[in-house]
């Protein structure tokens, strides 16, 4: 499960590039109770949105365990079809970060980092 707050989200308004969004990966969740979650802060890099054609497309930031980016289509073809893609490449950062101690720090000062730029989950 997924969960994300954003600058444009907090705005109330569309996404632009340079926006941040914060993605909240939930990693233990019995029922409707969040256990254990991560953190992850990515930065949108391309946004299209006309009325046959939307787009978003992010990168990782440096606080991000993994290094990539997604882009999320959405197309309405002319025959009346709606083709919707998702294409992500990403790639491991640090492999400190299978190491438990370093991932604890890791996290901590990113959730540190997120609540003071106002943008906590």
């Amino acid at each position: 499960i997924i969960s994300s707050f954003s600058t444009f989200g907090l705005e109330n308004r569309g996404a632009q590039p340079g926006d941040r969004i914060v993605l909240r990966l939930h990693l233990l969740h019995p029922g409707a109770l969040s256990i254990a979650y991560i953190r992850a802060l990515v930065s949108v890099t391309q946004v299209i949105d006309t009325p046959r054609h939307k787009r978003l497309s992010y990168c990782t930031t440096r606080w991000h365990p993994v290094c990539g980016g997604c882009t999320a289509d959405l197309v309405w073809r002319d025959d009346g079809a709606v083709v919707f893609s998702l294409r992500s490449v990403e790639r491991p950062v640090w492999q400190l970060l299978r190491v438990p101690f370093v991932t604890r720090i890791f996290r901590r000062f990113l959730n540190r980092a997120l609540d003071r730029a106002g943008l906590a989950v």
